[in-house]
């Protein structure tokens, strides 16, 4: 696996082909004044984190970013739970490697939801709901039309249905219904699951005007930067 990482926070998983250059360059195109403090530096590791010295260097992160990641390992799992809680910040978009028998199993502990479906909207693509965008992560699209928020396609999703007492928020909603982007608070640490995908394999998204600004928005709050 190829981890890279982004000083002042951001640590990111990014085994998708498209989603790491993809990821990288939604942060080096954010406008300097809108980035509150985290300067997007790149890094690169080859290390799992597996080997025990991950421990000390995951702690010099504020957010890791999973792109289209179906599981860790065990050792993985317990090492990423224990660090959101310690107060670090994870965000995980969905992918083409995700099962919805087994994501429970996998990611449970950090996304308690159930996958219910894989949804293809390729014929009729979904956009996202801006009726509501009372949610800190939102305020900049508030009165924006010209973000693009909500014309931005979204040609596949993962249907999911967050576990009742699991503190989850709905940040933003797809104009099904469904649940586009939730947030919950792990120990002293934010989890943050985006329900499409972070590249251009699900949908247009990464075109529109709204997606930097909101993947950005998404990190910040990761990082405690938003409250």
């Amino acid at each position: 696996k190829e981890l890279v990482g982004y000083d002042r926070g951001i640590l990111a998983d990014l085994t998708a082909r498209l989603g790491a250059p993809v990821v990288r360059s939604a942060l080096n195109m954010y406008p300097e004044t809108w980035r509150k403090g985290f300067d997007p530096t790149l890094r690169t590791f080859l290390d799992p984190l597996l080997r025990p010295e991950w421990r000390t260097l995951l702690a010099r992160y504020d957010t890791i970013v999973l792109c289209d990641v179906s599981a860790l390992s065990a050792g993985d799992s317990a090492r990423l739970q224990e660090y959101v809680e310690q107060g670090g910040g994870v965000l995980l978009g969905c992918g083409s490697s995700l099962e919805p028998g087994t994501f429970e199993e996998n990611w449970g502990t950090l996304f308690p939801v159930e996958v219910r479906e894989l949804v293809d909207r390729s014929d009729d693509p979904l956009t996202f709901d801006t009726a509501n965008l009372d949610h800190a992560v939102m305020s900049v699209f508030r009165g924006r039309s010209d973000s693009g928020l909500a014309t931005s396609p979204i040609s596949r999703l993962a249907r999911v249905q967050p576990r009742p007492d699991q503190g989850w928020h709905i940040v933003l909603p797809f104009t099904s219904g469904d649940p586009a982007i939730l947030e919950r608070t792990v120990g002293q640490g934010r989890a943050v699951l985006v329900t499409t995908s972070l590249d251009d394999s699900w949908g247009n998204w990464v075109l529109w005007p709204s997606y930097v600004p909101l993947l950005n928005r998404l990190l910040q709050f990761a990082m405690e930067l938003l409250v």
